[in-house]
């Protein structure tokens, strides 16, 4: 094991005159270009990024231990600027990434969806104590194109499902939720788990004991 550390990477550009061009008069001079930065007018580079990326998506890292983090390694980096480069970084490399994968995901014959609540802490215009959701829409095991999105939405209205899969038509398997049931193009193909449920639930509490059944099976 190898602990990190830092570097810096000095490029040197050359520039070059025409010599011919002086001679008649007129200075031109080249230079050599430098590499796109990954992020415009900042010192940051593709593996830092990275490491930012992954230590707060990855390894659940806030950034303000990120940046205690970085300072050990002698690197005074604020989480105002990691912010702003997870940002940046998403409106111009992922977004475009997961609009792709939104495409191609809607291209399938048969889809999964779910949602599940969650809590957002200072969203605007809602108390800290109340529900979010995040929609999950997964392709089945068996496609050749194994593609999950989650999608945050502030409710659970029926017209996240149906904006996000307008483009849809197949099979939807879910868990029953009245949400997925006017999807435009999608046949509801509901959950064998959740059904059992409900047969379950209907049994009499004498009945729920099934220890005495398995044992003859």
């Amino acid at each position: 094991y190898e602990p990190a550390k830092l570097y810096v990477k000095d490029i040197y550009r050359k520039t070059y005159e025409c010599r011919n061009c002086r001679k008649r008069g007129k200075v031109v001079m080249l230079k050599a270009g430098t590499p796109a930065p990954v992020i415009p007018h900042s010192f940051t580079s593709p593996s830092v990024l990275s490491q930012v990326i992954t230590d707060k998506f990855v390894n659940h890292m806030p950034l303000y231990r990120q940046e205690a983090e970085w300072k050990r390694l002698g690197l005074d980096l604020s989480r105002t600027t990691m912010a702003n480069w997870l940002i940046i970084a998403s409106r111009e490399y992922f977004i475009p990434i997961v609009n792709r994968m939104h495409e191609i995901l809607v291209e399938e014959k048969y889809l999964h969806s779910d949602e599940t609540t969650v809590q957002v802490l200072n969203e605007p215009g809602k108390p800290a104590t109340s529900k979010s959701y995040m929609w999950v829409y997964s392709s089945i095991r068996e496609s050749s194109k194994p593609i999950r999105i989650f999608e945050y939405k502030p409710d659970r209205k029926a017209e996240n499902p149906q904006k996000f899969l307008e483009n849809f038509s197949g099979t939807l398997i879910s868990d029953g939720y009245g949400g997925y049931n006017n999807i435009a193009g999608a046949v509801n193909a509901y959950c064998w788990a959740h059904a059992r449920r409900k047969f379950y639930e209907a049994l009499p509490a004498d009945m729920k004991d099934v220890s005495d059944t398995l044992a003859y099976t």
